[in-house]
């Protein structure tokens, strides 16, 4: 959330905090960040998404190369499914790939910005 780069997330078995937070790991553009990878990890949101991508209709531009592979995304969280949100699959350098139902194994989509 503060322009911050040069992140890697790899390896983690992540749970997002009930009292402070709703997603296990949460990129925000109010000042974009850029050159981050979130790698091999299994992630669990709180009363939200898994992942939250930092392209979220702000009037920052998204963030960019966000690299995000290999995860499993738990299904328990208020969105089912739709374990991630506000990614920018357009951006220059993001990737989204092989990311999947920590339960199922089925590959869950990029997901678009809000």
């Amino acid at each position: 959330d503060g322009g911050a780069g040069n992140v890697v997330v790899k390896h983690n078995w992540m749970k997002a905090n009930a009292q402070y937070s709703t997603a296990a790991v949460s990129f925000n553009n109010d000042w974009p960040g850029h050159y981050a990878t979130v790698d091999s990890n299994y992630l669990e949101g709180n009363g939200g998404a898994d992942f939250t991508g930092g392209a979220m209709g702000k009037a920052n531009p998204n963030m960019d190369h966000i690299v995000v592979t290999n995860n499993k995304l738990s299904p328990n969280n208020s969105w089912g499914d739709a374990a991630a949100y506000g990614f920018d699959p357009s951006a220059p350098g993001n990737v989204w790939t092989n990311n999947t139902n920590a339960v199922t194994g089925a590959l869950i989509a990029a997901p678009r910005p809000l």
